[in-house]
């Protein structure tokens, strides 16, 4: 027999067998399931629907918040920072020097917005879905569930960026929801903290709901109602989006914007505001050329680490809160006690003593002033100028008409209620 007699055999019965074998595995995938495996390490629908889940829930929620304010590109507080006059862009995104722009109108394209629209919307429904899964794990005994009062807490907070930096925004692919109506969303999901929480005797989740939603009232310019929760948050109150170094999505990334890369710069504006006061709380040193090669780079000291907590609401908050509410009254004595009350627990840096205390005076506009001052340099850099802008009037400041981040393209490209 010749050899290419003696290999044509073999190679015939190996066709075959092959043919056999793709036709068996072709049967299996369709119809026998042997192929039909399971990850053993992942995590289904249903991992989620027990009692022990819900510590990660929660604290999955508390993740994406912070995430949101601090942790992305397109943060809360570095984006909002740059659109009004806190930040200045002197690196290289292009993204950040489009906002930066007020000749311009921002792209709804532009990829950082629809990174700032999507952590934000992440937020709100992770914390809005949490709240639900524990409602139906544990049903009656939620009322009094520390861990629902917490999730409704961190929703409350979602609510309140959502509109802040956005105003009428859409949820779930739905129709555009009112400004108005969104900063109510807030308040209802701080509302039931508060009573989940009371009967759950968790006094921190309270004390944070409280502060929330008098920020959200404030926002809503109902004054005396954000006075009647202002007057319950304890003094020296602080509640912050935490940070860590354990991993990028832990990390504070407005400190690596304007410390670690020259990216960000604070703005000249804030440069010599700090310059005429010498407050702390807007320090800033010059520390060299912007990546861009051009324009300088400044540095702030309120995040030195990738794990600086920024704040979402504290005391000196609840105390301005107040002084507004007075001034509006007429009783400007009564305001500046207030604003004084914040100056004393702030330092000069030239000599080390609190700030001096503003004078009396019957001058109503100038105590508003005031006001509009000490809530910029308090706040400076955590994400507030914008809707203080709006709240005062300032809206030229904002680096966009009309003066709100616009919905982007990627809720109007899969939303069809959203042109």
């Amino acid at each position: 027999m010749s050899r290419s007699n003696f290999i044509n055999p073999i190679r015939r019965r190996l066709w075959y067998v092959l043919f056999s074998l793709a036709i068996t595995l072709s049967l299996c995938v369709s119809g026998c399931g042997i192929f039909d495996v399971e990850n053993p390490g992942s995590i289904v629908e249903e991992d989620l629907n027990l009692e022990t889940a819900i510590p990660a829930i929660v604290a999955g929620a508390g993740g994406d918040l912070s995430q949101a304010i601090g942790n992305t590109l397109g943060s809360v507080v570095t984006f909002s920072g740059i659109i009004t006059d806190e930040l200045q862009h002197v690196g290289s995104y292009p993204t950040w020097r489009e906002v930066d722009d007020p000749a311009q109108p921002i792209d709804i394209q532009n990829i950082t917005l629809n990174n700032l629209w999507q952590s934000c919307s992440r937020a709100r429904w992770v914390a809005d879905d949490g709240a639900r899964r524990i409602k139906e794990i544990l049903g009656a005994d939620a009322n009094k569930s520390p861990h629902l009062a917490q999730i409704l807490v961190y929703s409350g907070f979602a609510h309140l960026v959502l509109a802040d930096l956005f105003g009428d925004v859409p949820f779930d692919g739905g129709p555009l929801v009112s400004q108005n109506d969104v900063y109510q969303r807030a308040v209802d999901r701080f509302t039931e903290a508060i009573t989940v929480g009371n009967a759950a005797g968790a006094g921190d989740w309270v004390n944070a709901a409280h502060a929330g939603r008098a920020r959200a009232y404030h926002n809503m310019n109902k004054l005396n109602d954000a006075v009647a929760d202002a007057n319950m948050v304890p003094d020296g109150y602080r509640f912050d989006a935490i940070f860590s170094d354990n991993s990028d999505r832990e990390r504070n990334y407005s400190f690596w914007a304007n410390i670690t890369r020259n990216e960000s710069s604070v703005s000249a504006e804030i440069r010599e505001l700090y310059a005429q006061t010498n407050d702390s709380r807007i320090r800033c040193v010059y520390a060299g050329i912007g990546g861009d090669g051009n324009r300088e780079w400044w540095t702030q000291f309120k995040y030195t680490s990738f794990s600086a907590p920024i704040r979402l609401v504290g005391w000196q908050e609840m105390e301005l809160i107040k002084a507004e509410a007075k001034h509006q009254a007429g009783d400007l004595t009564g305001a500046i006690g207030h604003i004084n009350n914040v100056r004393a627990a702030a330092l000069d840096d030239t000599t080390g003593a609190p700030l001096e205390a503003r004078p009396a005076s019957n001058d109503a506009n100038e105590v508003k002033n005031w006001i509009i001052h000490e809530r910029r340099v308090e706040f400076f850099f955590e994400g507030r100028r914008m809707a203080d802008c709006r709240h005062f009037g300032l809206t030229s400041i904002i680096k966009n008409d009309p003066p709100f981040f616009p919905i982007p393209s990627y809720e109007r490209d899969t939303n069809p209620n959203i042109p």
